[in-house]
């Protein structure tokens, strides 16, 4: 598998503070660590605890091109998390900047690499080159299973829809273990452009600056992202080198998404508002700059070489505004879902489709609108309520979350402000049909959010069953 189609002195890793890394020297370095790593058994498991280092990637591009198959997670895992991980899923071959003392059974290699002590039983197959979690920082054991096929169709359509070139020079505002991210890596490097390599983030001065000093030419976020890049001033501040600015991991509130906008006109950037699932490695969709003004609020088109659909009690539709669970078509779909080493042996069984779990509808000339997420829905009193249609009625009150239980309402949120708050929930309550006592507020400092910065339902669930919220 190459990610590295080129090979030239146009830099492709830059670090702050260090000689760029060209396109040719990376893919000499990593051809040399991959011979590093060649096993008796031929292909291996490799897990990869990765940080947003010039080493970390250096190592991954390694393992893939030593044709491993690679399991990326976050070096900052909890201990107990990735032990599991290691023990449910025996892997080869382990890489972690640090000296985890949950590491035993491995045989350091150096340059970050450990070879277990004995070989895991089964092979796996051929065609496995990527897995990614589904579960964020809470060690599940399931995995998405991604061909190289997968990766190298995801990566190539992203850079054709978000118009690469050569000279674009992004910046790692998400982890590259995280799905999103990890596209905007790829997505780089087949298109022969820059990644500026950071562990900074946005709320960290030193990310600002880079802005102005590493000539970066486009930012990723998720939602949070650009909540808090509009809590910070980014409409004050010029960025003379700035081009794009790319937003997918769940949707941004439409008067948001129009500030972004209005920002984006007022200084000629692209805005790229996308859709995507690490299951289709990961992207999907994606509205034209030039557009999202008519189609405020989309999902944007199939990305080149996918197609939409709408699964409805029915059958399939595109016809449009028929609502029902989108599927989506393409060679980038996954090859299918692993939770134990066993699963690693398997081929493709999704036959490049998925059912995303997503509600929405088409329009007529087949823009995504996505109207919530089929098992984010709750019962409040026998009405029937979709979560993130409800997290947009409080969309006043900044970064929220809402979850549903038991004839409940709990409503995440940073605001202070009492009198909002309250006529918010009154207001949301008439318009619910649901009473006012329905709707519980619970404020907190800062909403949790995993490491790729979408909010983490999860922790916030765990609160709410042990009181703590």
């Amino acid at each position: 598998m190459t990610l590295l189609p080129f090979r030239d002195d146009h830099p492709a890793l830059i670090v702050p503070g260090q000689d760029p890394l060209t396109h040719s020297e990376l893919a000499v370095r990593a051809e040399r660590l991959a011979a590093d790593l060649a096993l008796p058994r031929g292909k291996g498991l490799v897990f990869l605890f990765a940080r947003n280092t010039l080493t970390s990637v250096v190592a991954y591009l390694a393992a893939l091109e030593a044709g491993h198959a690679v399991a990326l997670l976050d070096e900052g895992l909890k201990a107990e998390f990735a032990a599991h991980l290691v023990a449910h899923y025996q892997p080869d071959l382990i890489y972690h900047e640090g000296e985890p003392a949950w590491l035993s059974g491995y045989t350091p290699l150096g340059n970050g690499f450990a070879r277990a002590e004995q070989s895991a039983p089964g092979e796996l197959h051929p065609d496995l080159t990527l897995l990614l979690t589904t579960s964020g920082s809470t060690g599940s054991p399931k995995f998405v299973r991604l061909s190289r096929d997968n990766v190298l169709s995801n990566a190539r359509a992203i850079s054709k829809s978000l118009r690469l070139s050569r000279d674009e020079r992004a910046v790692t505002t998400l982890p590259f273990h995280y799905s999103y991210g990890l596209s905007v890596l790829h997505s780089h490097l087949v298109s022969g452009a820059s990644v500026v390599v950071t562990e900074a983030s946005v709320m960290e001065p030193t990310f600002w600056e880079l802005l102005k000093t590493e000539g970066i030419t486009s930012i990723a976020g998720v939602p949070y992202t650009y909540q808090m890049l509009d809590r910070l001033g980014f409409a004050k501040a010029e960025w003379p080198t700035l081009r794009h600015l790319t937003q997918a991991g769940g949707k941004l509130a439409d008067p948001l998404t129009r500030k972004f906008l209005d920002i984006a006109q007022d200084r000629g950037l692209n805005f790229f508002v996308m859709y995507g699932q690490t299951e289709a490695a990961p992207r999907i969709s994606c509205v034209p700059p030039e557009r999202l003004t008519e189609k405020l609020g989309s999902a944007g088109l199939a990305l080149p070489g996918g197609e939409l659909l709408v699964e409805t009690p029915t059958g399939r539709t595109t016809e449009a505004g028929v609502t029902g669970e989108i599927v989506y078509r393409g060679p980038n779909v996954m090859m299918g879902y692993a939770e134990g080493r066993e699963d690693l042996a398997l081929g493709d069984v999704q036959g490049n489709e998925l059912y995303t779990g997503d509600l929405g509808h088409l329009d007529e000339e087949g823009f995504l609108f996505i109207t919530g997420r089929s098992k984010r829905i709750a019962k409040v009193f026998g009405v029937r309520l979709n979560l993130d249609e409800v997290e947009g009625l409080f969309r006043d009150l900044g970064p929220v979350a809402v979850l549903g239980a038991a004839d409940k309402l709990h409503v995440f949120h940073e605001h202070t402000d009492d009198a909002l708050l309250a006529s918010l929930r009154k207001g949301v309550a008439l318009d619910l049909k649901v009473p006012v006592q329905a709707i519980s507020l619970k404020h907190l400092e800062t909403l949790p959010t995993l490491s790729s910065g979408k909010i983490d339902y999860r922790s916030l669930q765990r609160q709410l069953e042990g009181g703590s919220a």
